[in-house]
């Protein structure tokens, strides 16, 4: 009994829209915990520590830029070989090539763009901060200062990060193979 291409592409086309509905709710989980221990971290916290959270917060949206860069441009073929040779973390590099969409959109939209938005919310309680304790400047200037650096930052490591992904690719996908094999209990042996 041959499959209906006809059937297979509506069956397809209903789906299309879970990974979007499951992504909502994946992001405002998380955009909802990464505020929350933003602002419980800023508040209160020395000017110091609250630049040690934003430079936190660009570092991992950086990471997961990083990863998503690398998840897009990597080749299968490498890993269908360790995958072979029982390397550890194969078998789940090759699961995140086989839904590439899905791991790259997570990497780069949610966690990259979460931080994002994070980080810009972390400049300005720092522009608020460096108001009340380094008066000599007006809080406008501040938030232009914070606001100006925190983006030219992001921007310029995620420049320089991509490029790193890129030429690293395949030891990127691994790094996450390797991980998420840790958590694979039905793999483990």
């Amino acid at each position: 009994m041959k499959a209906d291409p006809q059937r297979n592409k509506k069956k397809k086309k209903s789906k299309t829209w879970i990974w979007p509905v499951q992504i909502f709710f994946i992001t405002l989980l998380l955009s909802g915990t990464m505020s929350a221990a933003s602002d419980a971290l800023m508040t209160d916290a020395s000017f110091l520590a609250a630049i040690g959270v934003l430079a936190v917060l660009i570092a991992l949206g950086v990471i997961f830029d990083m990863l998503g860069v690398a998840i897009t441009s990597a080749n299968e073929a490498p890993f269908v070989a360790m995958a072979s040779k029982k390397v550890r973390g194969a078998k789940q590099s090759l699961r995140i090539l086989k839904n590439t969409e899905k791991y790259a959109s997570f990497c780069n939209d949610v966690i990259g763009d979460i931080c994002g938005v994070v980080s810009g919310a972390a400049g300005a309680a720092i522009a608020a901060l460096a108001t009340a304790q380094y008066g000599f400047l007006s809080a406008a200037v501040w938030s232009v200062l914070s606001s100006a650096a925190v983006s030219a930052l992001t921007v310029s490591l995620k420049a320089l990060g991509k490029t790193v992904a890129l030429d690293n690719s395949k030891e990127f996908v691994l790094f996450c193979g390797k991980v998420m094999s840790f958590f694979d209990w039905k793999n483990r042996g």
